[in-house]
């Protein structure tokens, strides 16, 4: 089915990058609207199903505090490789964060890239996957450990799962799991350049574990993939499961920013000790700082600070408390994943609704 005519809006006052866009659209058969300012079309913004952003207006766009929405990405020509191109292009995913766009994109090359992306849209109902962050207040908060019990949970409840393990020097989520005999397809293998990877490819191609599909990095050697490319395998996904969970590293980084910004709930996991509180306190805060949306879930021993006094300190009124048990952990180093006690699988469950809009957060 064909889009109604103008849904597709582009921001820019580049005749050549409208040029390249029209393109893409008049191949589609698809009508598109043209803007050079950002500020005369906040009150129809929600109101496409896709939005395009120039490069040229991407600064404009982020200042002008347009509500944010999915289906976005920035749009570019190429420019010839150079160390002020890099420069430039980090710049621009700075603004893709701050917009919540899914990619940003370089034209003529990833023309194929923008016209899947926008023959995507024209299907009648087409649906996105929600999206959790999960990221450690501190070292050894049990963050992995908390993205995999959540992603088997929703698997119990009948959705399909993809955990996306981002961390590169993580030693792998599959030894998490106890699933590093398991075959499919690992970070090292992703390479798809500048185009969009099929959903169904992706899915295909994914190793699975109690049902739960899971991208994992390896240990023979580092591989650090690209933000695009990230942001690619995290589109596909979301086209192709009902959820998808990233279990992020500590330390800000592009890739970061871009995940927290597209979330639709960042669950930090704290440990209930003084240092780890503090750190937790900073994340929360730089997570809310790129507007998104955060729980905190405390991994509670029987030394340490108190629930009330963590809750106080962090500053959230509706954080939600899990056992610290260490033989998930150490159960998990023998090839064994332990099962849930019940408090931590209502913790799970309570996350899974508060994602899929059934509860709501209480104001911090």
């Amino acid at each position: 089915m064909l889009m109604k005519p103008c849904e597709v809006l582009l921001l820019t006052q580049n005749s050549n990058l409208v040029h390249q866009v029209e393109r893409v659209t008049n191949s589609l058969g698809v009508s598109l609207q043209c803007s050079g300012n950002p500020f005369l079309v906040h009150v129809d913004w929600s109101t496409y199903r896709y939005i395009l952003v120039g490069d040229d207006l991407a600064d404009e766009c982020s200042e002008a505090r347009l509500p944010r929405r999915s289906g976005i990405a920035i749009v570019h020509c190429e420019r010839e490789p150079s160390p002020e191109t890099t420069a430039w292009e980090r710049e621009l995913w700075k603004c893709a964060v701050t917009l919540g766009a899914v990619n940003v994109v370089g034209l003529p090359s990833a023309e194929f890239w923008l016209r899947d992306a926008l023959a995507d849209v024209t299907r009648e109902n087409e649906t996105r996957a929600h999206l959790i962050a999960v990221i450690p207040g501190s070292g050894g908060a049990g963050a992995s450990t908390l993205a995999i019990n959540l992603g088997l949970r929703a698997v119990s409840q009948g959705l399909s799962v993809l955990v996306i393990d981002t961390d590169p020097t993580g030693g792998g989520i599959d030894l998490t799991l106890g699933a590093e005999e398991q075959q499919g397809t690992r970070w090292s293998d992703i390479d798809p350049g500048s185009g969009r990877i099929a959903a169904g490819t992706l899915v295909n191609a994914l190793p699975v574990f109690n049902g739960l599909s899971f991208l994992s990095h390896g240990r023979a050697r580092v591989h650090i993939p690209e933000v695009e490319v990230l942001a690619a395998v995290v589109d596909a996904g979301r086209r192709g499961f009902d959820l998808v969970i990233v279990d992020l590293p500590r330390g800000l980084s592009p890739a970061t920013e871009l995940l927290i910004s597209q979330a639709d709930l960042s669950v930090i996991a704290v440990r209930n000790h003084v240092r780890s509180v503090a750190a937790s306190a900073s994340v929360r805060e730089w997570i809310r700082s790129v507007g998104g949306k955060t729980h905190c879930v405390v991994a509670a021993g029987h030394k340490g600070v108190s629930v009330p006094d963590v809750a106080l300190a962090l500053g959230e009124k509706d954080l939600s408390e899990i056992p610290f048990i260490p033989s998930m952990s150490t159960r998990a180093d023998e090839g064994e994943f332990p099962p849930m006690p019940p408090a931590y699988s209502q913790v799970c469950d309570h996350l899974l609704d508060v994602t899929q809009g059934k509860q709501g957060l209480k104001a911090a």
